[in-house]
């Protein structure tokens, strides 16, 4: 389910998602799903055929970085899909630009920006649906969000 996607890559200037993908196509590498929060940052790792994407991990915000730059040089990531949290009218709020400076941040391969509109209801939803106890949702939400974020990039043209 994708709400008016919109990607947004930082600090590149003539790539888009459509070359980066046809850049890794038939090699070997993978895609880093962000969901960027103050407290926690939500995690997920694609395949190395870029087709799926999986909940990694769900990070306090203090350790962050280092758990991304770590990921992207052990599981050759090769582009980072941060979660854009725009408003429902499609606009960039505060929310949004804490998210570029921490996105602005990251080192070791591209960032790309996506639209998380509502990724984390679905993910508490998905949750809810499961019969998990919303005292143990916390972190997990974090993830599957990301890893929504990030499906919804595999899954574009």
């Amino acid at each position: 389910m994708r709400i008016g996607a919109k990607y947004d890559i930082l600090g590149t200037m003539n790539e888009t998602l459509s070359s980066i993908k046809r850049k890794y196509r038939g090699k070997k590498a993978r895609f880093l799903g962000v969901d960027f929060g103050e407290a926690r940052v939500g995690l997920a790792l694609s395949d190395e055929g870029r087709v799926i994407a999986s909940p990694l991990a769900v990070v306090p915000m203090p350790s962050a970085f280092r758990v991304i730059e770590e990921t992207i040089a052990r599981e050759n990531v090769v582009l980072v899909v941060v979660g854009l949290p725009l408003t429902m009218k499609g606009e960039e709020g505060a929310a949004a630009e804490r998210a570029r400076e921490f996105a602005a941040k990251i080192k070791g391969a591209p960032v790309l920006f996506a639209d998380e509109r509502l990724t984390s209801k679905l993910a508490e939803r998905m949750l809810a649906d499961a019969g998990v106890v919303r005292r143990n949702r916390t972190g997990t939400t974090d993830m599957i969000a990301a890893a929504r974020i990030l499906q919804d990039v595999l899954d574009s043209p």
